[in-house]
Order: C-alpha cells, then structure tokens, then sequence
C-alpha cells in the first residue's frame, strides 16, 4: 500500500509540473521552418518601358547640349584663326607670289612690323581674358551679343579679303609698305571691335539674371531660387 500512494503522488506532482509547459498550438503554419527562395522575373534593379523612355529622353537631350557646346566652340577656333593669321598671309603673300616685283622695305615699313605683332599680341591676350574664360553655367540658348560679335567679325574680315583680292593679289601691287599699312589697319579696326566687345559683354546696363521656379507636387507650394547672373 505505501508503494502505491508513492507511485500516484509522484504522477500527480508530474502532472501538475508539466501543466507549465503547453503544447505548441497547432494553428501554426506548417511551412514556418522552410527556407526556399522564390526567383522571379523582377528584382529591385529592374527597369519599366517607362524607365527606359525616360533614360532614352535623356541621353538624346545630352548628347544633343554636347553637340551644341561642342559645335559652338569649333566654330570660335575656326574664327579666331582666321582672325589672327589673316594680317600675316596678307604680309607673307606677296613675298611668296611675286617676290621680284616688290620694293624695298624702308625702315618704317620695318617699323609696322612691330606694330603689327605688339598689336597681335595684345589682341590675343584680351580675346583670351575675354571669350575663353571658364562659363559660371552651360544654357542652351544662343548668346545674342557674342553671336552678333562673331557675324560682325566674320564679315570685316570677310570684307578685308576681297578688297585684298581685288586690289593687291590681281594687280600684283608692289609697294609693300602699302600692303604692311592695310595688313596694320585690319589689326587697329579688329582691336576697335574688341572694345565694342568689352561693352557690349561686360559694361551694358541690363544684365540677364535667372530665377529657378519649383512647385511641389503634393500641395501646389511654389517657390522662387534666384541664381543672379549665369554669363
């Protein structure tokens, strides 16, 4: 008999301690322990048809400011030689073309000589101050006074030729102190155009200022960033 109730209380006391513990419910996902990755067609680096329009979009419109900037500066390397080396094929033609003809260089004759490149010399440092300088931004509209002054230019020089052409190179002129002087006046008429430049670009009174207009999306605020003078 003392056996028996020996064995019961130890059940019971079993009984009631494991009371503490329940059984894990049996609402839980059957599949909770599975690691399986599921591959997809789509990831966080995949691209929309409309992602890809709008990248399209946008590496036509920056190839085409490229282009621009690019096709802009070709052009004022191109004018600018022509500029500069004009006055001296219009002293190193004749004494390629007919060296036998020409007189004899006096001594202001050798004297316009360094006027002429003193003059040269100052001109292309003040076009270089002034046109090749580092741009506070890159605008995709055309600058209408340097554009002006590129044109103006073009046409004098333009003009220079074929007075040279007409007058010197069909009639074989030989008095060079004569060619050195007109080689001397297109040099003194490019320095005057240079200072119209300089107020024209720098000393006018109405300067272009640019203003940055943002609306957010959300609520229609719209506000002003003035960035001042971009040129």
């Amino acid at each position: 008999l003392t056996k028996c109730i020996a064995t019961c209380s130890y059940a019971t006391v079993f009984n009631t301690d494991s009371s503490l513990f329940p059984p894990p419910p049996s609402s839980q996902d059957d599949n909770w322990g599975e690691t399986t990755t599921a591959v997809t067609g789509t990831s966080e680096h995949s691209l929309s048809q409309e992602d890809i329009v709008r990248i399209t979009k946008d590496l036509e419109d920056s190839v085409g400011l490229d282009c621009r900037r690019y096709f802009s500066l070709t052009l004022a390397v191109v004018l600018g030689l022509l500029v500069f080396l004009t006055p001296l094929a219009f002293l190193a033609l004749p004494h390629l073309l007919w060296p036998d003809k020409l007189l004899v260089c006096g001594t202001a004759c050798e004297g316009l000589f360094i006027s002429v490149a003193f003059k040269l010399l100052i001109l292309l440092l003040a076009v270089w101050a002034l046109f090749f300088r580092a741009p506070r931004a890159g605008l995709p509209r055309v600058f209408v006074f340097r554009a002006l002054l590129a044109v103006l230019v073009l046409l004098f020089v333009v003009s220079y030729w074929l007075f040279y052409g007409v007058r010197i190179l069909d009639s074989q002129d030989e008095n060079y102190q004569g060619i050195v002087q007109y080689a001397v006046s297109l040099v003194d008429a490019l320095l005057f155009i240079h200072y119209l430049a300089i107020v024209l670009l720098e000393l006018r009174q109405l300067q272009p200022a640019f203003s940055v207009c943002v609306t957010r999306s959300t609520d229609g605020e719209t506000r002003h960033y003035n960035l001042g003078q971009l040129r």
